[in-house]
């Protein structure tokens, strides 16, 4: 009896299921996808563009890389097709051998006995997908490797720019402090080149008008010439018409020479006249030139004056700063005297009360001879005088303050005219204190001389 159980049990894998499938779009597209990565990653190095001759080097390492990624490519594309070449192989063959027919795995083993091409053809796809596995590890690698070069060369051009960027900025900066220094330095040169050269045009002008003045009168002198011989050829030819012919013709023949010598001088005139009207043309159009040449050399000196002008308002405002500047000085000076001044008169007036307990001590014991004069003579009359010594005092302070006052204002303006920007006032002679130490010590004798011979004159009373 035949079974109807089928013998091969389900879920059994198939040799159809054993070989491996057709990977080759999905690899493809996988690598399509990396292949324009890089391709994407390679335009950019492309579009970089160096401003510098130093960059000569960095182009020349990215077409090294270049050529190497190409390399690369060639070999992963090579490798490509001949692994997807063997897998179709091997698939077409086991198609065509098998033709669609399932067998178990429980005769697998039986079947390889029987048939020893089965094995060696299991033993090259077993080979077949160890080396598909290899290339498909060599490829990432050598896409990793790329991919690194790539990360590195875009972190140099990175680096690179913003190195190129700082020089370009230091560029900018020098080429501005090289054009500063050049204005100030070509202005006075195009100054001193531009006198020059009208100082030449003048004195061109002037020859070119000495040539004028020197035809001029050259053709003054042949126009009266010429007047003068048409006159004489006139009157010969009256003569000549009025005087019968003699049969001695000399006279005639002499006139005739004179005639032609007159004609032959005439045409010379006219040809020097012609020369001479020619030249005034000539002239004329130097005359022209040299105009235009000093209208222009005009133009740039007014454009000169104006530049002067600008300096010269500048000038002034600095000048305007300083004075502003003194007048504060001034002011604080004229405080310190004023200070100064008190501190003398307190000084002065602390000598005096110093002296004055002195004149009461020596009065009392002149009061005692004088009470009794008292009596017997009649009182005279006292007229309270001021120190003669205190009014010359003031009076010599007074002359001392106005003469430092016009010796400081006299130097400030000397410092003025010579230099725009003061510099540091020093400060290490002060004139008005050595003056006032000695107008101390003519004050203190003229105080000793005031004071001295005040008891001597009530002595003389008291006798």
């Amino acid at each position: 009896m035949k079974s109807n159980l089928n013998p091969i049990p389900e879920n059994t894998k198939t040799l159809h299921d054993i070989l491996p499938k057709n990977i080759s779009e999905s690899r493809q597209q996988s690598k399509v996808l990396e292949m324009e990565k890089i391709d994407k990653e390679l335009e950019k190095l492309n579009n970089v563009k160096y401003q510098e001759d130093d960059e000569d080097d960095r182009d020349q390492t990215i077409e090294k890389l270049k050529e190497v990624n190409e390399i690369l490519r060639n070999k992963v594309k090579d490798l490509e097709s001949v692994v997807e070449q063997t897998i179709e192989k091997t698939i077409n063959q086991e198609k065509n051998k098998i033709n669609g027919q399932r067998y178990n795995t429980y005769f697998l083993s039986s079947w390889k006995k029987e048939n020893p091409e089965l094995k060696k053809l299991y033993k090259e796809l077993q080979t077949l997908n160890n080396k598909a596995e290899v290339l498909k590890k060599k490829s990432r690698e050598a896409s990793s490797s790329t991919k690194d070069t790539i990360i590195d060369n875009e972190r140099k051009n990175k680096e690179l720019q913003r190195d190129i960027e700082i020089l370009q900025r230091l560029k900018a900066k020098k080429n501005l402090k090289l054009k500063r220094l050049k204005n100030e330095t070509e202005y006075e040169e195009k100054r001193t080149k531009m006198g020059e050269l009208l100082h030449n045009k003048k004195e061109e002008l002037r020859a070119v008008q000495k040539e004028l003045l020197e035809t001029q009168r050259n053709t003054q002198d042949n126009h009266k010439y010429l007047v003068d011989t048409l006159e004489e050829n006139a009157t010969l030819k009256s003569k000549i018409k009025g005087k019968p012919v003699t049969s001695s013709g000399s006279k005639l023949t002499e006139m005739q020479e004179r005639l032609e010598k007159l004609k032959k001088l005439l045409e010379n005139e006219e040809n020097r006249s012609k020369q001479l009207e020619k030249k005034p043309d000539e002239t004329n159009k130097h005359k022209q030139r040299l105009t235009e040449e000093i209208v222009k050399k005009n133009k740039l000196n007014q454009e000169l004056e104006m530049k002067i002008k600008e300096q010269n308002k500048v000038i002034k405002q600095n000048i305007r700063k300083a004075r502003a500047e003194e007048m504060k000085e001034k002011e604080e000076l004229e405080k310190k005297m004023a200070e100064e001044q008190e501190l003398r008169r307190q000084a002065l007036e602390q000598k005096l009360n110093e002296r004055s307990p002195q004149r009461k001590q020596e009065s009392p014991k002149e009061t005692k001879n004088t009470k009794k004069a008292q009596k017997t003579s009649p009182k005279p009359k006292v007229t309270k005088k001021v120190p003669k010594s205190d009014k010359k005092e003031a009076e010599e302070e007074k002359k001392d303050d106005k003469k430092n006052e016009e010796k400081e204002e006299n130097k400030k303006e000397k410092k003025i005219t010579k230099k725009v920007t003061l510099p540091p006032t020093d400060e290490k002679k002060d004139p008005p204190e050595e003056k006032e130490t000695s107008d101390d010590k003519k004050e203190d004798k003229k105080v000793t001389e005031g004071t001295s011979p005040m008891p001597k004159k009530k002595k003389k009373k008291a006798k």
